[in-house]
């Protein structure tokens, strides 16, 4: 490809104050998702197809950056790619443009990946804005903009509020509520009982999971139900306990119980 030609993919950056970690985060993303996008492995293992920098001009930080896809590509390959990019860029953006939007289809990575897409510019308060063009310049100099997108700070402020919220819904998503199923302890504690607080307790349900996941009590009432036993004379280990118990994932993987209700305490012969 001619240096004086080809597809760029210019990323303009305007914010006060701007930190060198939030601009690093920013293009990192924009980086991230371009490469999912074109589904491209890391440069050191193959950096064919990966953004390359070709220019950074003074003013607002500005990046000019090309698709490296070896030398037989030509110049019309690379802006369809680079045009793409833009196009993936705003269809993922927009659905949280408006007060409330969600964008249910994007897995949790990749909801993380846009909302740091924005870190550059989403504290600015001076009318700051994120720009992508997909631009092909040509041999004589031409220049023609396939494709652009632009957030400013205060939609960025927007886009910030609802990804925060839907992070938040997802995880609650992510439990599931199991009535009256039998537990046992693995591990006891004389620790205080306190509502939304771990206890150092760890409990077996074998009908969820093999594995003994840590104790969070939902009320003081089913905490000192449980306690109670702990303290008794008889080993608590030895006792299954019939609650409802809300399970709590992280990367779909049981992490926790939350126990909700204790109905009744049995001894294990």
């Amino acid at each position: 490809m001619n240096p004086e030609s080809g597809a760029l993919l210019t990323v303009r950056i305007h914010a006060r104050p701007l930190s060198l970690l939030e601009l690093t985060t920013s293009l990192r993303a924009i980086d991230s998702q371009y490469r999912q996008l074109n589904q491209i492995s890391e440069p050191a293992v193959d950096i064919d197809n990966a953004l390359i920098v070709k220019d950074v001009r003074s003013g607002s930080v500005i990046f000019d950056l090309a698709p490296y896809m070896g030398l037989l590509a030509s110049d019309i390959q690379q802006v369809k790619q680079i045009v793409e990019y833009v196009e993936f860029f705003k269809s993922r953006i927009e659905p949280w443009l408006t007060p409330g939007g969600r964008n249910p289809e994007l897995s949790n990575k990749d909801i993380n990946s846009f909302h740091d897409a924005l870190k550059a510019i989403v504290k600015d308060t001076s009318g700051g804005n994120l720009d992508l063009k997909a631009r092909l310049i040509h041999k004589t100099g031409k220049e023609e903009i396939r494709s652009e997108f632009s957030v400013t700070s205060d939609q960025a402020r927007i886009i910030d509020v609802n990804i925060t919220k839907e992070k938040i819904e997802r995880r609650i998503s992510d439990q599931e509520i199991h009535k009256q199923v039998f537990m046992t302890l693995h591990q006891a504690s004389l620790d205080e009982a306190r509502a939304g607080k771990s206890a150092g307790e760890k409990g077996i349900i074998a009908t969820i999971s093999d594995r003994p996941l840590r104790l969070v009590y939902a009320s003081d009432l089913a905490g000192q139900l449980i306690k109670s036993e702990l303290r008794g004379t008889t080993n608590p280990l030895k006792k299954a306990f019939l609650i409802d118990v809300n399970v709590e994932y992280i990367n779909g993987t049981p992490h926790a119980y939350r126990v909700l209700n204790v109905h009744s305490i049995e001894e294990i012969e």
